[in-house]
């Protein structure tokens, strides 16, 4: 069996990640207009609860009057290069540790430095025979594509069938790899934890979070 997993909200909480970001750009957003810095934490907070994500830093900048291109692009930046103060959820240590002889994959979509930045955080890169980022390949390649399971197989001169993959969002994470036999498996943590996707969008398998994760549940 080949063992392939995502990693934002699979193996650790993004809204971790997206606070560790939002606390760095407090800190740039407050120095620029002098207002504190937990005040500004809680506007962005707020802003995310509101609208979702995709303007956060306009709005907030605009609201303090000191919105600029040039300031609006050094908080995306910061936002997606900080060093995120994150961990893994309870048992993925163990997970990934478990299961030597089979080989692990991480496939993961978004920014490639702020994915890789979050790797090696966790500190979970030795677990894997390589991590991909996928957006460093071309955006073609990001979920639902199956570009780069198909590079996963090749390279293990496997086939889809000996593909586990345990990830948590019914959005584009299962819909291209059920349709070709793979092993999907959802793990219900995250912003996604609650969704109710079409049959063909949804994971064979489901579980609570990746601490029961058990690959012997599986094997055929």
């Amino acid at each position: 069996m080949i063992l392939a997993f995502d990693l934002d909200d699979t193996l650790y909480s993004e809204h971790s990640f997206v606070l560790s970001g939002f606390k760095k750009v407090a800190h740039i957003i407050a120095s620029s207009c002098g207002a504190s810095e937990v005040l500004v934490l809680q506007e962005l907070i707020s802003e995310l609860h509101k609208n979702g994500r995709g303007k956060i830093f306009d709005s907030v900048l605009s609201n303090h009057y000191i919105f600029s291109q040039g300031l609006l692009e050094e908080c995306i930046l910061e936002y997606q290069n900080h060093r995120p103060d994150i961990v893994l959820f309870p048992g993925a240590l163990e997970v990934l540790g478990d299961n030597k002889n089979m080989p692990k994959y991480l496939v993961t979509d978004g920014n490639p430095i702020t994915q890789n930045n979050k790797v090696d955080v966790l500190g979970i890169r030795i677990f894997f025979s390589e991590v991909f980022t996928t957006w460093s390949l071309g955006r073609e390649f990001a979920k639902p594509s199956l570009g780069v399971f198909q590079e996963i197989l090749r390279r293990e001169n496997s086939t889809f069938e000996k593909l586990v993959y345990v990830a948590d969002d019914p959005n584009k994470d299962f819909v291209a790899l059920n349709k070709v036999g793979a092993i999907t498996v959802r793990v219900l943590t995250g912003r996604f934890s609650s969704l109710q996707p079409a049959v063909e969008f949804d994971a064979k398998f489901t579980i609570p979070d990746i601490s029961q994760f058990d690959v012997s549940q599986y094997l055929s």
